[in-house]
């Protein structure tokens, strides 16, 4: 007789190789487990990046569930406090900023009445004077006279010219397209080489009184940069009101929003640069004050583009009715 070590091998084997299968399945069941518990308590976090890049794009409305994960809920408590003091804060800079440019306007309006009720009546009867001297005095008189009626005429269209661009008589007149006509032809006359073209469509007559002085006004003070700036050859402005879209990021719910579009085809600028004008930062303060956006396009020698998007507001007797 002799042993024969292959069968205790074997056996051993065997018993190895089963211990060891058992162990694979135990580590694949273990980690699937733990897999799973982690994927399921760190799923709020694709929640909260979510919500982040909502607050960036602008929706300050967001707010995060109540979390199971103690240091999750922690995380949502504090987010929801943050985006609920920051859209407190919007709204209290937006409605801080109307009261600024109502005021303003209100101010503009004062110093138009005063200009028209004291300056201008003055400076009419002084050139009426001088016309009077003129026609019946010597020659020496005759020639100071004459002077006097020139510099009064060019005081008349300095004060006549402060009146439309303080208060915008057209605007209040006659409507908001007759107003922006106003201020085409007016810019006509500035840069007679460019050529300035109007569309409008839509109608406004319904429209709120501070939302038409704000498209009155964004125009103005584009126009007044591209005589300033631009030296451009095309100016396009155009206006009109869509139905049944919401303004992207201003909280709103579907509704009739104004689109307003100034481009031309001057100079431009960096972009860069955008931020440090004051005529830029008062329209995209315009247009964030009443719940809108504005987005400025520029390049150099590549010209300009000013897109700003309005809630279409109506006036409070139009609501009523």
């Amino acid at each position: 007789m002799t042993p024969d070590p292959t069968y205790e091998l074997e056996e051993m084997w065997s018993t190895s190789r089963g211990l060891l299968t058992l162990l694979l399945l135990f580590f694949v069941v273990v980690n699937a487990a733990v897999w799973w518990s982690v994927s399921r308590a760190l799923r709020p976090i694709d929640q909260i990046l979510e919500a982040l890049q909502r607050v960036r794009a602008g929706d300050l409305g967001v707010r995060l569930p109540e979390f199971q994960l103690p240091e999750l809920s922690r995380v949502g408590v504090g987010f929801n406090h943050m985006a609920e003091t920051l859209e407190d804060s919007v709204n209290e800079t937006q409605r801080l900023t109307r009261e600024l440019l109502n005021a303003q306007e209100k101010e503009r309006r004062h110093l138009a009445h005063e200009l028209h009720d004291e300056i201008a009546q003055s400076v009419s009867a002084i050139h009426a004077d001088a016309v009077t001297i003129r026609s019946c005095g010597g020659q020496v008189v005759q020639e100071s006279a004459e002077a006097i009626v020139q510099v009064v005429g060019q005081l008349k269209d300095k004060v006549r010219s402060m009146l439309r661009r303080i208060r915008p008589v057209y605007l209040e007149e006659l409507g908001l397209e007759a107003g922006l006509r106003e201020q085409v032809a007016a810019f006509r006359d500035r840069c007679p080489r460019a050529n300035c073209v109007l569309d409008v469509q839509g109608e406004f007559s319904s429209l709120d009184e501070e939302v038409g002085v704000a498209i009155y006004r964004v125009v103005q003070e584009s126009l007044t940069n591209i005589a300033v700036h631009a030296n451009a050859h095309n100016v396009s402005i155009e206006l009109e009101v869509r139905r049944g879209v919401s303004v992207a990021g201003a909280g709103y719910a579907p509704n009739d929003i104004i689109q307003l579009t100034v481009a031309d085809d001057g100079a431009g600028f960096f972009q860069l640069s955008a931020n440090r004008g004051l005529g830029l930062t008062g329209i995209r303060e315009r247009a964030r004050a009443l719940g809108g956006s504005c987005s400025i396009v520029s390049e150099p020698g590549q010209g300009t583009r000013i897109d700003v998007t309005l809630p279409y507001a109506r006036k409070q007797e139009a609501v009523h009715a």
